[in-house]
């Protein structure tokens, strides 16, 4: 009786949590295969910086932290941005999109950079270089801070050696360990509690957040054009989705199976270059991947154990590890599109903006500055 009573006073808890957070409730009400695109209270670009006296603001202005290689991570409460590089833009700043109420907020300022911008540059307070960051970003729930790792960097566009964490809380960049340069992508790893990083090398790297210090690494294996990445999570699978638009079926899998991740540290095994398959109309399986596979999101669904991808317009994918086939899954409702307000395809990637919420048992997708973000849930 008294377990019964428990179990029921949970569950109105859960239900009041959820009812008293805007997208939990919305959440609750979407039907399996179906999108919606979420009613923010504003936009991305209603917080963005005056141009005026702007330190960096580039060929694109701040539109660049989403059109121009950036990617994204979520926490339980948010989902956060930033990136910019290149000639895009020079700005650093932070967005977090709170879930409690569906508002954009920009965290920080753009940062000033040295008089002295030759290569790469360096920014006054000692905060990250802007750089299209790609899948380079990740949480981690145990710190409560978002990693952010190496890109293409501001004005250069060469290879930037960082790698910083943030505090949305206290709005705090500190430093951490940057062993790993280039294209970066990543996975956090809630069975070990490690960071899993990779670059376009073809190697992997195992961070620890509480002891900010990398423990495993791998050799080099593929040199790969590669920048997006997902960890099936039970399967102990790291799939990066290697291909381009020339060869968009690859994949690199390091097979983590038999990782003794108690170890304080050790080896990494290398990744091994694989092919995918995809149904046709007429039900045969042939080497093939989703369009745009190399510039998507990928993000693992942990009720039910699959890698599910998404690259920015009406159409879900799930990859099983143990085939390596790709199913399409059903996407009903108005769904959102690749192409922006003026009708040009978005082609520079997703990344870590299509994130699972578990609490909710959705997907969360952001693709256009202008729009809103977009809720999933799979069948």
């Amino acid at each position: 009786m008294r377990l019964i009573l428990v179990a029921s006073l949970l569950s109105l808890w859960s239900a009041f949590v959820q009812a008293d957070n805007r997208l939990g409730g919305l959440a609750q009400s979407l039907a399996p295969g179906h999108w919606l695109a979420l009613p923010a209270a504003n936009r991305l670009v209603d917080v963005f910086p005056d141009e005026r006296d702007h330190p960096a603001w580039g060929v694109l202005g701040p539109r660049a932290v989403v059109v121009a290689w950036g990617g994204g991570a979520a926490s339980d409460e948010a989902l956060y941005i930033t990136g910019g590089g290149h000639s895009d833009y020079g700005g650093n700043e932070v967005y977090g999109f709170r879930f409690a109420d569906l508002t954009w907020e920009r965290l920080t300022d753009p940062s000033p950079y040295r008089p002295e911008c030759k290569g790469i540059c360096r920014t006054l307070d000692g905060t990250p270089t802007s750089a299209h960051t790609y899948d380079g970003i990740a949480w981690l729930p145990a710190q409560g801070r978002l990693w952010v790792g190496s890109g293409s960097a501001y004005r250069s566009g060469s290879a930037v050696r960082q790698a910083f964490e943030f505090d949305p809380d206290q709005r705090r960049w500190q430093a951490a360990p940057s062993p790993l340069v280039g294209w970066l992508h990543s996975a956090f790893d809630p069975q070990s509690g490690l960071l899993l990083v990779g670059s376009q090398r073809g190697e992997l790297a195992a961070y620890d957040p509480a002891e900010q210090r990398y423990r495993f690494r791998s050799s080099r294996s593929w040199t790969l054009p590669a920048r997006v990445a997902g960890l099936d999570v039970d399967g102990r699978q790291y799939v990066v989705l290697a291909g381009d638009n020339k060869k968009a079926w690859q994949v690199l899998v390091f097979d983590l199976r038999s990782v003794a991740w108690n170890l304080p540290e050790g080896r990494l095994p290398g990744g091994q270059l694989l092919a995918t398959r995809i149904q046709r109309g007429d039900g045969r399986w042939v080497t093939g991947a989703p369009p745009g596979m190399h510039r998507a999101g990928i993000s693992y669904d942990t009720k039910r154990r699959r890698l599910t991808l998404w690259d920015g317009g009406p159409d879900v994918w799930t990859l099983d590890t143990a085939t390596w086939r790709w199913t399409a899954l059903r996407a009903e409702g108005v769904p959102p599109s690749r192409h922006d307000a003026r009708g040009r395809e978005r082609t520079r990637g997703v990344f870590g903006r299509w994130r699972y919420l578990p609490q909710w048992d959705v997907f969360i997708g952001y693709d256009d500055p202008s729009g809103s973000p977009w809720l999933y849930r799979p069948e």
